[in-house]
């Protein structure tokens, strides 16, 4: 099961994106993807700050845009949402606080990836990705790229 960090999703739907040429090509090997609903929440307020504008000038409706752009995202990487509990990936993200010194959301998604017991985590986050030896050797975890 790979789990996908919302720097991934972003970076595959949008085609402009710095990232979206490697993105693409990470899809193919990818074989069972998931995202949790942090990450939906991630991605409704990415569209909601960088909306499409040719979607946003045809219907001038930015919520309709936003759900549009987000629908669009998940589908196009092809994700499932998984269901976790929030309390006990809350919890062992707070263990993991002092371990691996990221940002609170990033804490989140790797103790989500954990807790549903995600081989690899497919993530452009430079933070994330620095922890690529210690997330592999201390939980089983590959990071891609």
């Amino acid at each position: 099961m790979e789990y996908l960090d919302t720097s991934y999703i972003i970076s595959l739907a949008v085609v402009d994106d710095v990232n979206h040429g490697e993105a693409v090509k990470i899809k193919e090997k990818i074989v069972e993807p998931v995202a949790s609903k942090l990450t939906v929440i991630e991605l409704y307020a990415y569209y909601s700050r960088n909306p499409d504008r040719e979607l946003l000038e045809f219907s001038k409706n930015l919520k309709l845009v936003v759900e549009s752009s987000v629908r669009y995202s998940l589908m196009k990487a092809g994700a499932k949402i998984v269901e976790a509990s929030l309390d006990k990936i809350l919890n062992h993200a707070r263990e993991l606080a002092v371990e691996l010194k990221l940002k609170t959301l990033d804490l989140i998604h790797v103790a989500t990836a954990i807790n549903i017991g995600a081989e690899t985590i497919v993530t452009f986050d430079k933070d994330i990705r620095r922890l690529r030896e210690k997330l592999y050797h201390r939980y089983g975890i590959t990071i891609i790229p």
